[in-house]
């Protein structure tokens, strides 16, 4: 003999909704973005993880090229000041010091372009010589531009007389000591092909740690699909022997659980 049709199963309502509630507050919910499609906690990536954009990568961070020639430049200003003698005058010597900062904003601003060459020009492959040379070429003529540059306001700063300003005098100012100009162009490439290696080192080991996430997540997956099936069979023959022993009840709780699990 069944339930009465109207107050038994109105008591079974009442008795499912306390419980649905309850189980759905005590269970886990199911977050898509954290715990994937098996509905299971995983350990979550970190949040530079997500995300990460190639092409991001590749452009120049100002705040780091600013904050690297920033110590370049003092010390190379430090490497002057030291290298100078006691009988300097004032005006040289404040020159000497301006003339490294110009050099260090100067290869600042280049930065980017060293760095687009070192891309666009490797040291490998069959071209590695003509590249090498082309690197060489390049690191001599923006070294001898930078000289060009500071030569007319050296003349200007030292009051250099006009019968002084010719070609023989623009001559004798190059030195061992502007060959600084290309050592610079080259640390501009290694420094960042070092960074590259280090970028394309993290964006690997963050590919591989989203691929174990998914392998996990898949075999997660598998896992509950193999067992759920079996776990309602036996859930519902339990319901099933609950009914026939006239304990509407907890039959109802026991659906009221079930369905709270799967929501």
């Amino acid at each position: 003999a069944g339930p009465v049709p109207g107050r038994s199963s109105h008591r079974g309502r009442e008795t499912a909704a306390p419980v649905c509630a309850k189980a759905s507050a005590g269970a886990p919910r199911r977050q898509t973005s954290a715990t994937g499609e098996s509905g299971l906690e995983l350990p979550a990536l970190p949040a530079f993880a997500h995300g990460v954009n190639d092409t991001a990568s590749t452009r120049p961070r100002w705040g780091m090229i600013i904050a690297i020639w920033c110590c370049v430049g003092l010390l190379l200003v430090v490497q002057v000041r030291i290298s100078l003698t006691d009988d300097a005058s004032a005006r040289f010597t404040w020159w000497s010091l301006l003339q490294q900062v110009a050099r260090a904003i100067y290869w600042a601003a280049l930065t980017p372009l060293v760095l687009r060459l070192g891309k666009r020009w490797p040291f490998a492959g069959s071209m590695r010589y003509l590249n090498l040379a082309r690197h060489v070429g390049l690191a001599l003529l923006l070294g001898l531009l930078f000289y060009l540059m500071r030569v007319p306001i050296f003349f200007e700063v030292m009051e250099v007389p006009d019968h002084q300003r010719n070609f023989d005098r623009l001559m004798a100012g190059i030195s061992l000591r502007n060959l600084i100009d290309p050592v610079l162009y080259f640390g501009i490439i290694v420094a960042g092909k070092a960074l590259a290696a280090s970028q394309e080192r993290h964006e690997h080991e963050l590919r591989e740690e989203r691929l174990h996430r998914r392998l996990a997540e898949a075999e997660l997956a598998a896992l509950r699909q193999q067992v759920q099936p079996h776990f309602l069979f036996n859930a519902m023959n339990t319901a099933a022997s609950l009914v026939r022993s006239e304990r509407p009840a907890d039959a109802v709780r026991v659906l009221g659980l079930i369905g709270a699990l799967h929501r």
